[in-house]
């Protein structure tokens, strides 16, 4: 019986994400309520508030599944790409697909905005810093490194999208890496090596955010 109910209420959680997925993909991240989500997925608001600490775990959850996804995608196509070289792929992966893949370039950007999201990336870039940057740096001045880091992907993203058109998505790309590779303190030749291998593949959010990565034919 215990089984059961446990089996239930993974059934019933995994439900609940599947329904916010479609709808943060349909309308956008701020435009869907937890009642929306428990009214489209047919369950009690309740268990909303049971299952999850509101929207923006909901949010992080689907947000972390994309990301594992492809980066699980990427180990397969490019199991050379390791440490950093994988950190600076996975981050331009990112961002290709909040500047050619509407729904998710709108739902990242309103997820910035969730302090659970700021905090889960400072994290990752700080442990990214401190492990890999190529010249000493204090805590403090990894922190403002880190700082400097986060705020350019919302601004390209957000800049974009009020802006279709005005400058280039591989202008945008290039600039993000470049940015990256200065703060790291790496060579400049990372920054062509991570675009050279996004250059590869086609990359895309289908519905629900269905994650897509296939290797183009190279001429």
């Amino acid at each position: 019986m215990a089984t059961n109910t446990k089996n239930k209420g993974q059934e019933t959680k995994n439900k609940i994400l599947r329904t916010a997925r479609g709808l943060f993909y349909e309308k956008g991240y701020q435009a869907t309520s937890c009642s929306a989500i428990s009214e489209a997925a047919g369950t009690n608001l309740g268990l909303i508030n049971y299952y999850f600490e509101g929207k923006s775990e909901i949010g992080m959850l689907i947000y972390t599944d994309i990301r594992a996804a492809f980066d699980k995608m990427t180990e397969g196509f490019e199991p050379e790409l390791t440490g950093v070289s994988q950190f600076l792929f996975s981050c331009a992966v990112e961002l290709y697909l909040c500047l050619y893949c509407e729904p998710f370039g709108r739902f990242y950007y309103e997820l910035t905005s969730e302090p659970a999201f700021r905090e889960k990336v400072e994290m990752i870039i700080i442990n990214v810093l401190m492990k890999y940057t190529q010249r000493a740096v204090s805590q403090d001045q990894a922190l403002l490194s880190c700082l400097s880091i986060m705020a350019i992907k919302p601004a390209l993203v957000n800049y974009a999208r009020q802006n279709p058109g005005q400058i280039e998505p591989d202008v945008m790309l290039r600039y993000y890496v470049e940015q990256q590779i200065s703060v790291l303190g790496l060579p400049p030749q990372y920054g062509s090596s991570t675009i050279d291998t996004l250059k590869k593949y086609y990359l895309n959010l289908a519905d629900c955010f269905t994650p897509v990565m296939t290797p183009l034919l190279q001429s």
